[in-house]
């Protein structure tokens, strides 16, 4: 039985993990879509060095 219930709880750490690992991999997608510079930042580096 103890070896039963090792067996058990050691397979619902590895799905959980691997649940973890792809919600984590998807929220970085999503991170790094939003951190890329958009059209505001292209416009904004047009200017750079130009202060004096």
């Amino acid at each position: 039985m103890k070896k039963l219930t090792l067996t058990v709880m050691a397979l619902l750490m590895l799905v959980i993990t691997c649940r973890v690992q792809a919600q984590d991999d998807a929220m970085m997608k999503a991170w790094q879509a939003y951190m890329t510079p958009g059209d505001v930042h292209k416009m904004m580096a047009k200017g750079n060095g130009m202060q004096k």
